[in-house]
């Protein structure tokens, strides 16, 4: 037979075990008490459940409260169907028969508190019921002294007969015998004798025993009901010591009785039962309770005991409040319980919609959001409009009303998003790290009267000085920087952003043209619009860089090929239009470039060798190498200072034509030698 934790759960399977050897002509067959219990206690309790076809997706079973009064008092009024259940004290139950009705015997051991076990019982007597409570002789509240377990206490006495003669319930002695004999060395048989005859003279009516599982039973393997004769056969499993108990090296034979020598009629783990269960047995650690029971599974004829034990049991709290309350990433949060309601605060931008609240109740409550239960970490809840938690207290009269609101946080942002001047901005350069706008606009702008079109973080407002600002209406002063103050929409963050209000440059003119192998400065005529440049006679006129410096901002055209200084190639070999457009895109200048070669002599008509060419020689800022006629299929440049130290380098790669620039405004003033590796004469080059 399988060992369970529970003893009275295994005294059970084995009281059914001797019944049906004992009274083979009631003993049940149909299916053991282990199946029986498990089968009922997996089936869930039918009042511990709503359904609704709106709520299909919500949890709809309440959370059992388990061990309470009120939950006791709604089992017993479920039972109390006459036309279905017969519902009797244990010694009524035994010699009642009726095959068209359920019949339940109900009973409860008193192992602990007896004040307790008489506050449980007035549910019972509140609804009409009776049962039967067994008083166990070895627990505190029996004794007068609880180290002394041969002296019973007369304080008992008025509580016994309250309950026997007021509410008529049965009083039955709870067997710790063989435990009182083998553990405390008294002799069990005058003890009963003596405590019995003490009981029923004063008016208590003892007819029935049940026996207690001590821990003891585990220790020294015994039943307390082997005291009788009546029930020492057969062993009950691993309870072997029937007759004799170990105890150390030599052993105790134990004293035993018959009922009839007490004058008791019956042994509780030894009646007409077909059903058993108990509050002391465990279903996969979950100690069972009539919330388990499936009412349902019961048939007519069916015989049910059904024990209790009080001291698991306690009145419902009437407490309804929610102890705690959070939604993950909340950035405050909290509770008023005069008002009994909760406020929670998002980060700015959060989705109200379908948030998962984490809560705690008082104990042994649960709560319900319109009609759907709510379980914390599972159920999702819309927020956009306050809600109302109903909170039912674990006795379930009580109920309590609180109203959750939760809302976002007002945005902490404070930049300036846009930034223009309506019909004169070109362009706006935002730097949010240094909070600065520089606006470029047109010359025909007046900076001292600008009305701005900005836009500012959600919420925001800016102010200049004390006035505050409104995009396209409020108008500044721009000849200096203005600093706008925003102010975020939580009314605490702040920034000051620099704004500049620049004119674009309306000039479209060369200020400078070099080309490579000039022999003299050019010509720039800036009322005719030309340069005229010469170059040696040995400079090709064909895929020629040209150096050059233009107005502020201003961008040049060949055709619709815009021009890179020192990058873009062109030919010379007939006079090129340059296309210049001032920085504000207003002024379009045509520049006529004509380039011509000196006469060359004899000798240096069509070099072809590899060249290196520097220009401007000397330069400032930029220069522009040059390199023509490479063969080699790697050309490295190489610029040294005056110590001989190499403070450049680059390489070419498969280019007979190579034209590029150096930035060389980081470099110390001086000569300096370039070479490459392609061309024999290295270019003595000055730095100004």
């Amino acid at each position: 037979m399988r060992v369970l934790k529970s003893k009275r759960f295994f005294t059970a399977v084995i009281t059914l075990m001797i019944f049906s050897t004992m009274f083979p002509s009631i003993a049940h067959s149909q299916e053991n008490l282990n199946e029986t219990i498990i089968e009922a206690t997996m089936k869930p309790d039918p009042l511990r459940k709503e359904k609704s076809a709106q709520q299909s997706e919500q949890i709809t079973e309440y959370p059992d409260t388990n061990f309470t009064y009120e939950n006791y008092g709604e089992f017993l009024t479920r039972i109390s169907d006459t036309s279905k259940y017969i519902v009797l004290p244990i010694d009524e139950f035994r010699k009642r028969t009726d095959t068209s009705k359920i019949i339940i015997g109900l009973r409860h051991d008193v192992d602990n508190d007896l004040k307790l076990a008489q506050r449980f019982s007035l549910t019972e007597k509140k609804l009409g019921f009776r049962s039967t409570y067994y008083i166990l002789h070895t627990a505190d509240y029996y004794l007068a002294k609880p180290e002394n377990k041969a002296i019973h206490t007369d304080s008992i006495l008025p509580i016994l007969k309250d309950m026997q003669d007021n509410s008529h319930f049965e009083i039955g002695w709870h067997n710790d015998l063989v435990t009182l004999q083998v553990v405390y060395h008294i002799d069990p048989v005058n003890f009963f004798h003596q405590e019995l005859a003490w009981l029923r003279s004063n008016g208590l009516k003892i007819t029935g025993s049940a026996s207690h599982g001590s821990n003891y039973c585990k220790v020294y393997s015994y039943l307390n009901y082997y005291f009788f004769e009546e029930c020492t056969w057969p062993v009950g499993g691993q309870y072997v010591n029937n007759v004799t108990v170990p105890d150390g090296t030599s052993t105790i034979t134990l004293k035993k009785g018959r009922f009839s020598d007490f004058d008791l009629e019956y042994e509780a783990y030894f009646l007409n039962n077909n059903k058993y269960f108990s509050d002391a047995s465990f279903i996969n650690g979950q100690r069972w309770s009539i919330g388990m029971l499936d009412l349902n599974s019961l048939k007519k004829g069916d015989r049910v005991i059904i024990l209790l034990h009080p001291i698991h049991w306690h009145q419902g709290s009437t407490l309804a409040d929610i102890k705690s309350f959070a939604i993950s990433g909340q950035k405050s949060g909290s509770i008023n319980p005069n008002s009994s309601s909760i406020s929670i605060v998002m980060p700015y931008g959060s989705s109200l919609q379908n948030l998962i609240p984490a809560f705690t109740l008082s104990p042994g409550a649960y709560v319900k959001v319109l009609n759907s239960m709510q379980t914390s970490g599972v159920s999702h809840v819309s927020f956009t409009e306050p809600v109302i938690y109903r909170v039912y207290a674990e006795n379930r009269s009580v109920t309590k009303d609180w109203t959750v609101s939760i809302t976002n946080a007002l945005n902490n942002a404070n930049n300036i998003e846009s930034f223009t001047f309506p019909g004169v901005t070109k362009r706006v350069v935002i730097d949010p790290l240094r909070k600065t706008i520089v606006a470029k606009v047109f010359s025909s702008a007046i900076p001292g009267s600008l009305a701005s079109d900005f836009r500012l973080s959600r919420g925001a407002v800016a102010y200049v000085g004390n006035t505050l600002q409104i995009s396209n209406s409020t108008r500044n002063d721009f000849t200096t920087p203005v600093t706008y103050k925003v102010v975020a929409e939580d009314g605490l963050t702040t920034s000051q952003w620099k704004i500049s209000a620049e004119m674009l440059n309306d000039k479209a003119e060369f200020i400078s043209f070099v080309l490579p192998g000039m022999t003299k400065p050019p010509v720039l005529d800036t009322r005719l619009k030309t340069i005229d440049i010469e170059v040696s006679g040995s400079q090709p006129l064909t895929q020629i860089p040209a150096l050059f410096e233009i107005s502020s901002n201003a961008r040049a055209y060949i055709d619709d090929v815009e021009q890179i200084s020192g990058l873009s190639v062109n030919n010379f070999q007939s006079p090129v239009t340059y296309t210049i457009v001032s920085e504000d895109s207003l002024t379009i200048i045509q520049w006529a470039i004509s380039v011509k070669q000196q006469v060359l002599d004899d000798t240096k008509t069509g070099e072809t060798n590899p060249s290196l060419t520097v220009y401007p020689n000397p330069a400032r800022s930029k220069a522009v190498i040059i390199l023509r006629n490479i063969t080699e299929k790697e050309s490295r440049i190489e610029m040294f200072n005056s110590q001989g130290v190499k403070v450049y380098s680059t390489v070419f790669e498969n280019a007979s034509f190579v034209s590029g620039e150096i930035d060389i405004t980081g470099f110390t003033p001086g000569i300096y030698i370039i070479k490459c590796s392609s061309v024999l004469k290295p270019v003595r080059f000055i730095i100004e």
